[in-house]
């Protein structure tokens, strides 16, 4: 295969991190969505997690043929704690890259991605992430159209900004929770992991965007209007286990908790904190009507437990400041 030149006289290195899990289905065409990126300078890795199935004869199979591909089989970790497994394969690198772009087993980036999300990245080396459109594939059915067009839901979206400007966005806590997309949707600068840390293993559905708000606390963002990736839809996807078990609603609480109280969000401004202290007040009284008109008494403990921990808080302090 030939390939071809950057847009950059020295092109910085990208890293593709592929986690896997029992993904068979679909890994062959994310990994040939790889290698037919126009960028040169990237490598990918490919991070098993103890798969069952034929992902880890799929991954070998390219491996042996392009030397671009490096897999690494592990015992059992879970998504988050793969993901993070990623991070540090790069950060303990002879040759650290400079940007980490992952890609889900069950996602597809365009030809151009790379090449794109790097050039916007190489505006500033205050950019801690690049995120762009990005399309659907799979099982797309028309509830969930929605989903198509996620960073047409900011009000006021620029190709460059302040992490604290999307934070201080008047839609940030409008649906949808997540504007930015999914990993498979950002490339992140390296150094980010190494200032602000990994992805935060407490969370199952908002482990990505938890780690974008933290970006956006600390470092400029980037957006690119075109569609650079494809989210695929499908029944087993974790999004869909997660809330078949119930497991999505109080995860939002805790983010919005985290955003209070963690000394990893206090970069941002007390505007920005009494916004979000209103809404989860705001939010979790409507929980409790929907917990008594739909009997739902499985949350109430958890909500309960939620509510408390701010109430113990100084945190009600922003409502009077």
């Amino acid at each position: 295969m030939i390939w071809s030149q950057p847009k950059f006289a020295s092109s910085p290195q990208v890293w593709i991190c592929i986690p896997t899990f029992n993904g068979d289905i679909f890994l062959e065409a994310a990994i040939i969505s790889t290698l037919a990126q126009t960028y040169s300078n990237f490598q990918i890795l490919i991070a098993d997690d103890d798969s069952s199935d034929q992902t880890v004869a799929i991954a070998q199979k390219f491996q042996q043929s392009n030397a671009r591909i490096r897999l690494i089989q592990h015992q059992r970790l879970g998504l988050v704690e793969n993901w993070n497994f990623c991070i540090e394969q790069s950060l303990q690198s002879a040759d650290p890259p400079k940007y980490i772009k992952f890609l889900c087993q069950d996602d597809l980036l365009s030809p151009n991605c790379l090449a794109e999300m790097v050039e916007a990245a190489e505006q500033s080396d205050q950019i801690g992430m690049v995120f762009s459109r990005r399309d659907l594939v799979g099982e797309v059915s028309p509830d969930l159209e929605w989903l198509r067009d996620l960073t047409d839901n900011w009000h006021n979206l620029q190709p460059l900004q302040t992490g604290l400007d999307l934070l201080s966005d008047r839609n940030l806590l409008k649906p949808p929770d997540n504007k930015f997309g999914e990993p498979s949707n950002v490339l992140i600068r390296t150094q980010v992991f190494q200032t602000i840390g990994k992805f935060d293993p407490n969370f199952r559905q908002y482990c990505d965007l938890e780690m974008w708000w933290r970006i956006c606390a600390h470092y400029q963002v980037a957006f690119v209007p075109q569609c650079l990736s494809s989210f695929r839809l499908h029944s087993q996807q974790a999004s869909n286990l997660n809330y078949q078990a119930d497991l999505v609603w109080a995860e939002i609480y805790t983010l919005w908790r985290k955003v209070l109280s963690d000394l990893s969000y206090g970069t941002l401004p007390n505007r920005v904190k009494r916004r979000v202290l209103l809404h989860f007040c705001q939010q979790a009284m409507s929980e409790y009507r929907r917990i008594i008109w739909h009997q739902r008494w499985n949350r109430l403990n958890r909500l309960n437990y939620l509510g408390r921990s701010l109430l113990r808080s100084d945190l009600f302090k922003l409502l009077l400041s």
